[in-house]
């Protein structure tokens, strides 16, 4: 007779208290592969995904990470859950396997919006978890029956569009979500050989994906969500041109996304580009950490 989740979590816990520093990680590796293994042959896929594998993972993560000084920018949440969003379940496994405990505040102010379909203008501050704030809703809203690029994700450079990519795969490892990669300096006949397979996402640099468009071989007509990391690179004179194309290959109904740490004054409703129309929602941090501190200075 197999053993049930709760009393596996129980035996699981007393082992690891019971273990050296380097038995319990290789315990707790060996534990969390067994349990999935278990999870999905005897049917428990109505069990709290996270009441039940999620204590381990955060054993197994701290065995392998170095502590972290968190300012405000990270710790000052509203006490949100990521299941608070009614995110898919495959999806909330990919997000707790990753390591995320709670939503970041740039990930509780940004997800419902994007949720919603509405266009978001946000910043904050590197290592905040802009990444997963818009990869988050990105793969929720994909419809993996629907063979069709349904997201375009831009980025500056290269090395940032490989770093997406790999989290986007992560996040989406329990769905059958087709994820690919390209930038300007690789092949251009291994990209066209690759879009002729199912592609859901599309991450890549600006003139890469628009010169594929150009050419009749990167279909975006059924591209609901545009977004853009590093936006304020990706405004700049140098990119406008090339965004402002790639968004006229777009459908009318299209979502755009906008992350950057920074944002000049020219961007916005009234900026450079207000004439497209976009439904801006700001997303700063500065006056609510001056507020939070404030008040945990008063109170």
């Amino acid at each position: 007779m197999n053993p049930t989740p709760d009393q596996i979590l129980v035996f699981n816990l007393e082992t690891l208290t019971n273990s050296t520093y380097r038995g319990a990680k290789r315990r707790t590796t060996k534990i969390i592969n067994c349990f999935k293994t278990l999870n999905r042959s005897n049917g428990y896929e109505e069990l709290s995904f996270r009441r039940l594998i999620h204590p381990l993972m955060r054993l197994k993560r701290l065995f392998n990470q170095k502590p972290l000084i968190r300012g405000l920018d990270v710790t000052a949440t509203k006490g949100n859950e990521f299941e608070d969003y009614f995110l898919k379940r495959e999806l909330l496994m990919g997000i707790y396997e990753k390591g995320f405990e709670r939503p970041s505040p740039i990930q509780e102010e940004s997800i419902p919006i994007a949720l919603t379909g509405s266009d978001i203008l946000a910043r904050a501050k590197n290592g905040t978890g802009k990444t997963a704030a818009f990869c988050i809703p990105a793969l929720e809203k994909i419809d993996q029956d629907k063979n069709v690029i349904q997201v375009v994700i831009l980025v500056p450079t290269r090395e940032l569009a490989l770093q997406t990519s790999q989290v986007c795969k992560e996040l989406g490892k329990h769905l059958k979500i087709q994820v690919m990669v390209t930038t300007g300096g690789t092949s251009l006949k291994d990209d066209i050989m690759r879009l002729y397979q199912p592609v859901h996402l599309l991450v890549g640099t600006p003139g890469r994906i628009l010169d594929l468009a150009n050419k009749g071989i990167c279909i975006l007509n059924d591209c609901c969500m545009l977004v853009m990391d590093e936006a304020d690179k990706l405004l700049s004179p140098e990119f406008q041109p090339s965004i402002e194309q790639l968004i006229s290959f777009l459908p009318a109904n299209r979502q755009i996304l906008m992350f950057s740490a920074t944002f000049p004054v020219t961007v916005g409703r009234s900026g450079r580009f207000g004439h497209l129309g976009l439904a801006v929602n700001l997303i700063t941090y500065e006056d609510r950490f001056n507020l939070y501190a404030r008040h945990s200075f008063l109170y």
